[in-house]
């Protein structure tokens, strides 16, 4: 089917409506347009209190403002355990080429591929248990993931390049794995807790790799690359008994932990920095380092390990910087072990606390 809408006056592509609990309905294989961009607020596809249903093999081409591709809202009871696979979205405007909001749970958007002129290209809010997953997702400006509250959502998967952040938002329980992600800004950004990030492929232009703040955080297996900014920022109080591990890392800086927080780990991992700090613990304490490789090329700020707080732990590191300090410890009552501290024209190991 083809369907051209919106050309006179506000309608959408296709409307459905839960009026009387309306479920398992279809919408396949349809060309969706809308070219006049004078007329704001038209959609694509909007399911509105609609459950079990599905929205797949179709081509939706977006020219309204204030509108999206496809939209599931809420109609007083959410639109529940939708499935938005294989479809084709354009949005030539600024706006959301999906969008799930209030009591749309249980939804997933899978193998569609969605480009964004100005907007986030996927938006989830106050919503629980979506999946998006296995998505071609591009946008010129905007975020590819955007989780605004709600919990418990995978972001599994996806091919994004964006201009802005390729995940963010504020979210609990939230999965992002084995993403392929090209970011001007970071290349994960998120404030929530018992989150994991693992086996993501990250290069980020002018942000970090990894930028979060909660507790109970796990961030394993990621290869992040920052042409202007560090691998991992943690950040936030009380963000306590983060897992960050086995990350391969090429930045400005690697590892840098902010807020006062404790008992985190930093383990098997390789860390490359240019004129920043290898591992830079700044205010958290209890912090347990090992198995480690650091690498620092350029400038005295170019530190190895820099500790500022006491009580942590430092074993199994190698560590080798260019004309700085390799360890730097001002944090004092910390125990340092089993590990290598070379520099090549500044001081191996400096300990001032």
């Amino acid at each position: 089917y083809t369907i051209n809408y919106s050309s006179v006056s506000v309608g959408n592509g296709v409307f459905v409506a839960g009026v009387n609990n309306v479920t398992n309905v279809t919408v396949k294989n349809c060309v969706i347009g809308q070219n006049d961009s004078s007329i704001t607020g038209a959609h694509g596809v909007e399911f509105d209190g609609v459950e079990n249903s599905t929205i797949m093999n179709n081509s939706i081409s977006v020219a309204s403002n204030t509108a999206y591709g496809v939209i599931l809202t809420n109609g007083g009871a959410g639109s529940l355990n939708t499935s938005v696979v294989n479809n084709s979205v354009y949005m030539a405007t600024s706006s959301n080429a999906f969008l799930s909001q209030q009591f749309s749970h249980n939804s997933r958007f899978v193998n569609n591929s969605g480009v964004v002129v100005a907007g986030d290209v996927v938006y989830l809010t106050l919503v629980f248990n979506n999946s998006v997953e296995g998505n071609v997702l591009v946008g010129s400006a905007g975020n590819g993931v955007y989780l605004d509250f709600g919990a418990n959502h995978s972001v599994v998967g996806n091919n994004i390049s964006v201009i802005g952040t390729g995940v963010t938002g504020v979210s609990n329980g939230a999965v992002v794995a084995n993403n392929s992600i090209f970011a001007s800004g970071d290349g994960v950004s998120f404030n929530g807790n018992d989150e994991t990030i693992a086996g993501n492929v990250v290069n980020s232009d002018a942000g970090s790799g990894v930028s979060v703040a909660g507790a109970r955080l796990s961030v394993v297996n990621n290869t992040l690359s920052s042409n202007s900014s560090g691998g991992i920022v943690l950040n936030g109080v009380s963000s306590d008994n983060a897992t960050l591990g086995n990350n391969y890392i090429v930045g400005v800086s690697g590892i840098t932990l902010f807020g006062v927080s404790s008992n985190h780990v930093i383990e098997n991992s390789t860390i490359f920095t240019s004129t920043g700090r290898g591992i830079d613990i700044l205010a958290p304490y209890n912090v347990n380092v090992s198995n480690v490789t650091v690498s620092t090329t350029t400038g005295v700020a170019a530190i190895g390990i820099a500790l500022s707080t006491s009580g942590n732990v430092v074993r199994n590191a190698t560590v080798l910087v260019n004309d700085s300090w390799a360890l730097y410890d001002t944090g004092g009552s910390n125990n340092i072990s089993n590990s290598s501290f070379q520099s090549e024209s500044g001081i191996g190991m400096f300990l001032g606390g």
